[in-house]
């Protein structure tokens, strides 16, 4: 038994792997360079919308900002890491690389516009909790049922926790 090697066919393989492979680093080249882009607006549009002082003014973000953590930098990364995950499903799906790799790096790709989104929305959450709970408090009594204003007499346990400790704005 003798083994036999095509070298033709060998490197006709190696070349239309090679160019292949090429293409899908220029696909992932791209899509960070889109990302990149990308990403760098969103932290733009973050910090001129406001967004990030609002956000710096509760204990979440007096915490990101004492773990030296800037929240239009975080999500301006996370934009950036999505378009970049994107662009890597499609290089595998180019190449055809299937099996775990794939389906891990998909799921990733799959998960990363719900923590944005989680992101987003805790964000806002914590913006409007503060107005929302003086606006409440101040109402005139009577005009605001009892429990939700905040007085201690009918459901102490609905407003010993509202609104949450966490998104508790710095004077309210």
């Amino acid at each position: 038994m003798q083994l036999q090697i095509d070298l033709g066919r060998l490197i006709q393989d190696i070349i239309q792997y090679g160019i292949q492979g090429l293409i899908a680093i220029i696909i992932v080249l791209i899509a960070w360079l889109l990302g990149s882009v990308v990403g760098r607006a969103v932290n733009r549009l973050i910090e001129r919308t406001g967004l990030e002082k609002a956000f710096d003014k509760t204990d979440v973000g007096k915490a990101f900002r004492s773990a030296g953590i800037d929240l239009s930098n975080l999500i301006g990364m996370l934009v950036t890491a999505f378009i970049v995950v994107i662009g890597i499903v499609i290089a595998l799906g180019y190449l055809r690389i299937g099996g775990e790799a794939g389906a891990l790096i998909a799921d990733v790709a799959r998960y990363l516009p719900r923590l944005i989104g989680g992101i987003i929305l805790n964000n806002c959450g914590c913006y409007t909790s503060g107005p929302t709970h003086r606006l409440y408090r101040e109402a005139p009594h009577g005009a605001v049922p009892q429990a939700v204003r905040g007085d201690r007499g009918n459901a102490p346990q609905l407003t010993a926790y509202w609104p949450h400790r966490a998104c508790r704005v710095a004077g309210a």
